[in-house]
């Protein structure tokens, strides 16, 4: 995620030896690791404005606060608190049916996905890996059978948040 940051000296007396101060919240980090990054911006004008492109990435869902400083030789402050909110899908897989089959006796498993995550997740491939011996024979949902891998192959377009959708 790329953030714009404008810094501008808003006074009439050049601003000496300003520098940018950002607080990462640990949901969020910067390629150089830390949560507490600092941008020497140098002397400014008045009037003059600055803009920065701050890049981080999402490490975890949640909300939180990153907290930018602008601050001068002299002391002079401004601080501006701005609030985020980082969404991620969490799937959870499951596998119910029978533990005991006999010979050429069908056996059906439900296999159930939920997203107990903050978005809806998107674009989804799963697969069942069938044991040795078992033969398919159908399943719902589109599923289809990879022979080369013995396994059938399930593609979900969207499983929005807190629902749950069940296999055959």
């Amino acid at each position: 995620q790329s953030m714009s940051i404008v810094v501008k000296n808003s006074g009439t007396g050049v601003a000496r030896d300003v520098r940018l101060e950002v607080d990462l919240p640990e949901l969020l980090k910067h390629d150089i690791g830390e949560a507490q990054l600092s941008a020497p911006l140098g002397d400014m004008r008045p009037n003059e404005v600055r803009p920065i492109t701050l890049d981080m990435a999402a490490v975890a869902p949640g909300e939180a606060t990153i907290a930018f400083r602008a601050v001068n030789e002299d002391g002079a402050l401004s601080e501006q608190n701005i609030p985020v909110r980082v969404l991620a899908p969490r799937l959870a897989a499951s596998i119910t049916g029978p533990s005991l089959r006999y010979l050429d006796r069908p056996a059906t498993f439900v296999i159930q996905v939920n997203n107990n995550g903050t978005t809806a997740a998107t674009n989804i491939d799963f697969m069942a890996h069938l044991p040795p011996g078992m033969r398919y024979v159908s399943s719902t949902q589109k599923g289809y059978y990879d022979q080369a891998v013995h396994a059938v192959k399930w593609g979900l377009y969207e499983l929005p948040v807190q629902s749950a959708d069940p296999i055959e």
